[in-house]
């Protein structure tokens, strides 16, 4: 993420642009923790036995999948707009 973050500083001056981004950014960490959390819920943490270990390991890796894609979509979106040429709205 560092790198997508410096790769954007040097392509945009924009302050505009860079506000939308890092939204965008904490709008996916806002959704990333909201899963987590929901997933941790689910699972019931209560009862420590072995089944429920292996099932909240599980449903951590794919909530750490989900949020991975997440991310990933959030940053190719972010790129194709910078990357789009701006029109002439003369």
């Amino acid at each position: 993420m560092q790198v997508f973050l410096d790769d954007t500083t040097k392509k945009s001056k924009d302050i505009e642009t860079l506000k939308v981004i890092e939204k965008r950014i904490r709008d996916v960490i806002y959704k990333a923790e909201d899963k987590v959390d929901s997933n941790l819920r689910s699972i019931g943490l209560v009862n420590t036995s072995r089944k429920n270990c292996k099932k909240w390991k599980k449903m951590l890796i794919l909530s750490g999948k989900k949020c991975h894609r997440l991310s990933l979509t959030s940053m190719e979106e972010d790129l194709q707009k910078m990357s789009s040429p701006k029109k002439n709205t003369i």
